[in-house]
């Protein structure tokens, strides 16, 4: 079991907490910790909004407590309506989470039995979630401070990687018509619908940051950052649908067992030509995510030798598959033919989508000089 940073971050958040409530003779210091483990979010920017948050759910309780306390007693049933009160007032606001510390609020007021109670009160609403809150944010900040934006990367990794293993399953299928299952397929597909939601979430955590990154001067370049993640995520989840559609033609084929018994010489030269295709383009999105993310001069000539051989071999596909339709004119070939024909034009799409990474990458590297 691995313990991560919030874990250890929420404990040292917790004691440091309660050690300054003593130091300064707080009573109820467990609040302020209750307040600190409130505002311990995953992003900064949580840490300020479930701090504030807790802070006017637990002035409203107190308000609501003083005002029934001074106007018609402290009697039980009085003490219950008022929090039904403090309720209502946290759900139309959108308070849920602080709902119980702000009932608890209403209660020890209430039932206290204190003669300072609006200097109590302003104590127990204010001073102690202050503290839990600013101590809170202060061990946010200063120890390992949540880095979104390697979380996001490793995200788009997963969901490229993700893509790569569903595209080289299908497209292998299809072409060899051997060891096809289903099964294993639809659980790749739901690993990248997976992967998809988690690079999502990611994304909207590091996106949330910006709320505080704001005052730091780091504004513009955040803003253009997360506007590039955001379309690398767009892209790759187009690629990631051309893959499905191929996945449902070779479920067909497969079905189907549409192989040509005595393949042709210039059928199995096609079929060579379709899979070196595959992996020149599944070789090319991942270096092309990769410089994305990671810019590298070396793998920028890579890049672009692949996309050279990749426009060359979209065209000698192209004359191929029109040869081979000039001498195979049976039923069960015209099928096949019609199957590759889509699966290279989901090829050729993909492509298409990879050349708007590259794009995608130069226009990165501009906002980055």
């Amino acid at each position: 079991m691995i313990i991560g940073p919030r874990v250890w971050k929420t404990g040292l958040a917790v004691t440091i907490t309660i050690w300054l409530a003593s130091l300064l003779q707080l009573e109820y210091a467990y609040l302020a910790a209750i307040a600190a483990i409130i505002s311990l979010q995953p992003t900064i920017t949580d840490s300020f909004i479930k701090g504030w948050e807790r802070i006017q759910a637990t002035a409203i309780g107190a308000i609501i407590a003083l005002l029934m306390l001074f106007t018609l007693g402290n009697n039980p049933l009085l003490v219950g309506l008022a929090i039904i009160i403090t309720i209502l007032v946290c759900l139309k606001f959108g308070w849920t989470e602080s709902i119980n510390l702000a009932c608890v609020t209403v209660a020890i007021i209430m039932t206290g039995g204190r003669d300072d109670t609006v200097s109590y009160a302003v104590h127990r609403a204010t001073i102690l979630p202050f503290l839990g809150i600013i101590v809170a944010v202060i061990i946010n900040l200063l120890f390992s401070p949540p880095q979104h934006i390697e979380t996001v990367k490793k995200s788009l990794r997963d969901l490229n990687e993700g893509i790569e293993l569903l595209m080289m399953r299908v497209i292998n299928s299809f072409l060899t018509c051997e060891n096809y299952s289903q099964e294993h397929i639809d659980q790749l597909v739901d690993r990248i619908y997976h992967l998809h939601d988690e690079a999502k979430q990611k994304l909207a955590m590091y996106k949330n940051e910006r709320g505080y990154k704001r005052y730091f001067g780091s504004k513009h370049k955040s803003f253009n950052e997360i506007d590039k993640m955001e379309k690398a995520l767009e892209l790759l989840w187009l690629i990631a649908q051309r893959v499905i559609d191929i996945q449902y033609v070779a479920e067909q084929r497969c079905n189907r067992l549409s192989g040509i018994r005595n393949p042709s010489t210039q059928y199995n030269d096609l079929l060579n030509s379709v899979q070196e295709f595959l992996f020149l383009t599944t070789s090319l999105e991942k270096n092309l995510l990769e410089n994305f993310l990671e810019s590298d001069d070396n793998r920028v000539e890579i890049i672009s030798n692949q996309i050279e051989e990749i426009t060359t071999l979209r065209e000698e596909l192209r004359e191929k598959i029109n040869n081979w339709q000039e001498s195979h004119l049976g039923p069960a070939h015209i099928r096949s033919l019609i199957e590759i024909a889509t699966l290279v034009y989901d090829l050729d799409q993909i492509c298409n989508l990879l050349f708007q990474f590259q794009s995608l990458t130069q226009e990165k590297n501009e906002d980055t000089q």
